[in-house]
C-alpha cells in the first residue's frame, strides 16, 4: 500500500472510508491465510525483540542516526 499524506486523516468521504475498509479486510484475510493455524498455538510476534531495541525498526533508526527508543 502506498503511503498516504497527512490530509488523508481528515478525509471522511464515504468512498475513501470504504476503500480503507477493503484494504484492511484484504490485509486481514492475507494474514489469516498464513497464520490461522498459529492462532492459540504460537506467538506471531516476538514481543521481547520488538521492545528490546534489536528489531528491524531499531536497526533502521541506528543506520539513519536516530535514537532508538
Amino acid at each position: 500500500m502506498r503511503a498516504l499524506d497527512a490530509s488523508s486523516k481528515l478525509n471522511s468521504e464515504w468512498a475513501f472510508l470504504r476503500h480503507m475498509f477493503e484494504i484492511g479486510r484484504t490485509a486481514a484475510a492475507s494474514w489469516l491465510k498464513w497464520h490461522y493455524d498459529d492462532i492459540g498455538n504460537r506467538s506471531t510476534v516476538d514481543i521481547r525483540q520488538m521492545f528490546s531495541g534489536r528489531g528491524p525498526l531499531s536497526q533502521k533508526k541506528r543506520e539513519s542516526g536516530e535514537a532508538a527508543g
